[in-house]
């Protein structure tokens, strides 16, 4: 019985979650950020905080959808976690990728020898030539 219930209230909440992401698109994850600067997490944080507020005060706002709405935004927040852990990991990636590409390639060729790779050429072989061919009279 009691896993019956653990499924209808995690569906209950699932169906909230996917009805305000849709309705709100994902604000909660991607806020617009026209007042405040709050990161996804800090944002998540203060929800959270409203949320238990109204449940401590007791008020006719601690109601069964303020509880769903908190259940919701703890859920988000889990989620948050896991998004901000992704991005550290590939940015981590990349910065060992860059890095042992950085260190592994040769130095880049002065600029004088980038424009000429034979500068100079022509005056050793012509030193070659004198020094080990006869010469024609």
């Amino acid at each position: 019985m009691i896993i019956e219930l653990i499924n209808e209230a995690c569906e209950e909440i699932r169906a909230l979650l996917i009805e305000k992401n849709q309705t709100y698109g994902n604000s909660a994850l991607e806020p617009v950020r026209i007042f405040s600067r709050a990161d996804r997490l800090e944002g998540l944080k203060v929800r959270i905080d409203d949320q238990i507020t109204r449940i401590m005060k007791g008020s006719e706002l601690a109601s069964e959808s303020t509880i769903d709405d908190l259940v919701g935004y703890l859920m988000l927040l889990k989620i948050a976690r896991r998004i901000e852990d992704a991005q550290a990991a590939a940015q981590a990636e990349k910065q060992r990728y860059d890095n042992y590409y950085r260190v592994s390639q040769p130095p880049p060729m002065p600029r004088a020898e980038a424009q000429d790779p034979l500068a100079g050429f022509s005056e050793g072989l012509a030193a070659f030539h004198q020094e080990h061919l006869p010469q024609q009279h």
